[in-house]
């Protein structure tokens, strides 16, 4: 697992967002869903872990984060991440499969659930749009779209800054 470390600032106002949109040089555009596993108790995110998958152009990441810590958009968590391939997320969407199946990250994550199941517990629609920051860091500013059909805007910047 590596450290990742990140701040993410949410973006009140559409009118930021797009004014951060037209400044900065853009490095891309990705659409995104993202789907979130936890005990229907939440758990795991008391534990201060997740677990994510994000579906991205062709790629299917699972991604696990534990020992996480957030101050004033400050986010530090330890980190990994593992390709699953297209048919095996194809049957853990649909049900037919458990996220436990998805690879070797999940067994030592898990073990402190000490049995109890983990499912979906939700899943949000993301354009992410990479734009070139100050020092040519990069910056992610985020238009998720949540199952209530609300916008969120944030940006969102990895640092090894600690």
């Amino acid at each position: 697992m590596r450290r990742e470390r990140e701040v993410k600032l949410r973006i009140l106002e559409r009118d930021g967002f797009e004014r951060l949109l037209r400044v900065l040089p853009e490095r891309g555009v990705r659409a995104q869903l993202n789907v979130y596993f936890d005990t229907p108790g939440w758990d795991l995110c008391r534990l201060g872990r997740s677990v994510r998958v994000r579906v991205e152009d062709e790629r299917i990441v699972l991604t696990v984060k534990r020992d996480a810590s957030a101050s004033a958009g400050r986010i530090e968590s330890d980190e990994a991440e593992a390709a699953i391939p297209a048919s095996l997320w194809s049957e853990i969407a649909s049900g037919r499969a458990r996220i436990e199946s998805a690879g070797a990250l999940l067994p030592a994550l898990l073990a402190a659930l000490e049995g109890r199941s983990v499912s979906e517990v939700g899943r949000l629609s993301n354009t992410r749009h990479l734009r070139e920051g100050p020092s040519g860091a990069l910056y992610e500013l985020d238009e998720a779209r949540l199952p209530s059909g609300a916008t969120h805007h944030e940006l969102e910047i990895e640092t090894d800054d600690p």
